[in-house]
């Protein structure tokens, strides 16, 4: 529970700081079966705000990362849009440019970004 609960105070705290730190967690999700990252790290994301969509872009265009990590790049970039609504076409854009390869995704992760 301690990355948890130091999560929510990184967010918070708008720690700009800490995006990388924080990105580098989203394998937890696979490795660990650590839900609590696909659950938390987008409102974190959210609330340190519009800085961290360089980064969770990155990440979400990789093909270095599981799907259900990408997926939770691609929530995090959601609820930026969604809380900043001057960032949401630069979110959208991100998780556009990852359909755009849809032959290379796994379709029920197709169906989550649209989702999105």
């Amino acid at each position: 529970m301690v990355p948890l609960h130091a999560w929510r105070a990184l967010g918070q705290l708008q720690a700009i700081g800490a995006i990388s730190t924080l990105i580098d967690q989203l394998f937890r999700i696979d490795k660990y079966d650590d839900d609590w990252v696909s659950e938390d790290l987008p409102t974190v994301f959210s609330l340190i705000g519009s800085t961290a969509i360089p980064e969770l872009s990155k990440y979400l265009s990789s093909t270095n990362h599981s799907e259900f990590a990408q997926l939770c790049a691609a929530d995090s970039l959601a609820k930026i849009g969604v809380s900043h609504p001057e960032s949401r076409l630069q979110c959208i854009a991100a998780i556009e440019n990852k359909l755009q390869r849809f032959k290379e995704n796994v379709g029920y992760f197709n169906g989550s970004l649209i989702f999105n």
